[in-house]
């Protein structure tokens, strides 16, 4: 598969080259054929609360993008991106993730609870990518 990137100019409007959205999702859609199905994530759950909190797999590029900026190679994170990473990582159950910590009094539980969404999720990743064909962790170093 090739890495170049071919995305036609559509016509121009004065001196400035325009661009068609279309264009650009066909592309991306010419480049996944072939690719392997997603992985299937189970979700993070919480189940002491009624009913129990659902944390889907980041499956958004929104989420994605925000969760790849905040942690590093290593796993670690930087204490200070905390809530957007929480955000991220929750997706649309943050707001009953929220309920639950927001009053509490030690920091260190949001940190437990990124370390342990970022955990449960790198984890499955982790044996899927070994399941692959030239996937391992660190393949792409």
């Amino acid at each position: 598969m090739s890495n170049k990137v071919k995305i036609k100019k559509a016509k121009t409007a004065g001196s400035t080259p325009t661009y068609k959205f279309a264009d650009l999702r066909a592309e991306a859609a010419r480049r996944s054929t072939g690719d392997p199905e997603p992985i299937q994530i189970e979700p993070f759950v919480i189940d002491d609360v009624t009913p129990p909190i659902v944390i889907t797999a980041p499956d958004t590029l929104e989420r994605q993008l925000v969760i790849s900026d905040a942690i590093a190679r290593d796993g670690e994170f930087d204490a200070s991106q905390a809530l957007p990473l929480l955000k991220a990582l929750c997706g649309d159950a943050f707001s009953r993730v929220w309920q639950l910590i927001r009053h509490d009094k030690n920091a260190n539980t949001a940190i437990a609870l990124v370390q342990t969404l970022v955990g449960h999720f790198y984890d499955q990743l982790e044996i899927e990518a070994a399941d692959v064909p030239g996937g391992s962790e660190g393949s792409s170093d």
